[in-house]
């Protein structure tokens, strides 16, 4: 027969487990949202990957433009479809219809000089070169945004902009994780605490 004492000491046990996965945790399954396709520009184009749903703007600055590359921004009739710095900054917005953990992003048409730089949720998080460009401005990359801490790059808008003039680029897709829900991550690890000790007072009975 299985007493109290065992019962509150799975309840202690599991709690634990919680505090630890809160603070670090084992990594959620990656999400890809790929954004090549089009041609088309438009004032937003939804995308949605696993019920997880981003809408993308230009913020107030142009238009959306979709190509063969990825997204970028169309500032006016003669502006080039990528995100660049010529005239006016531009900024590709990508608002998650729930919080996100960003954990990289892919480029394309870089040069060797091209920058970007991120936002999430408002706050800057960096302003970085764009791996793997090229002189010829046909180069590709992708950014590993997991050195930066969890609470860092965890939101629901993602500004993805550009450092100076020189700047250009598509984005080409992000991948992102979705962040777990407390109370089933407490539903789990309270089962799992509970049958760790079960387990351990069914060994002591035999």
């Amino acid at each position: 027969m299985i007493n109290s004492t065992f019962v509150k000491k799975a309840l202690m046990a599991a709690t634990s487990a919680t505090v630890v996965s809160l603070v670090g945790g084992q990594a959620a399954e990656a999400v890809t949202f790929n954004f090549q396709g089009g041609p088309k520009t438009e004032g937003s184009i939804f995308f949605s990957e696993q019920g997880i749903g981003v809408t993308a703007t230009a913020n107030g600055n142009g238009q959306v433009a979709q190509r063969a590359n990825g997204l970028g921004v169309k500032g006016g009739r003669l502006d080039s479809p990528q995100l660049d710095g010529l005239g006016k900054d531009e900024t590709l917005e990508l608002t998650f219809d729930q919080q996100i953990i960003l954990t990289s992003a892919t480029f394309s048409r870089v040069g060797f000089n091209d920058e970007f730089k991120l936002f999430v949720d408002g706050d800057k998080l960096v302003a970085a070169d764009i791996p793997g460009g090229n002189l010829f401005d046909k180069g590709s990359g992708t950014f590993d945004f997991t050195y930066f801490a969890k609470p860092d790059r965890t939101g629901s808008v993602l500004g993805f902009t550009v450092t100076d003039f020189n700047d250009d680029y598509f984005l080409s897709s992000i991948e992102v994780e979705e962040v777990p829900e407390p109370l089933t991550i407490l539903g789990s690890l309270s089962a799992l605490g509970m049958g760790v000790l079960l387990k351990k007072q069914q060994k002591k009975i035999n």
